[in-house]
């Protein structure tokens, strides 16, 4: 899945790395096209496309598995709640 992400941009794998650490070192996207030379929104899709699969995992591997957490202001306080669908 990556691969194919990264071969539609033309850009290599080493550069893809590249963009994959300064995302996990939380740099801005501005910051990360001026270092690898590529546009701003090129790299922005690109982290878009990071975060996604991020979510995905979490999603697959959560411990608290299907359910939604919500705000809930009840009579006796404010509190998240987790609600099973």
């Amino acid at each position: 899945m990556v691969r194919s992400y990264k071969n539609r941009f033309r850009i290599s794998s080493k550069k893809f790395r590249e963009i994959l650490q300064l995302f996990l070192l939380d740099i801005e996207a501005t910051k990360v096209s001026k270092i690898t030379n590529l546009f701003r929104q090129c790299i922005n899709i690109i982290f878009k496309y990071i975060r996604l699969i991020i979510s995905e995992y979490c999603e697959e591997n959560s411990i608290l598995g299907c359910g939604e957490l919500f705000w809930s202001e009840v009579s006796e306080g404010n509190s998240w709640s987790w609600c099973e669908r």
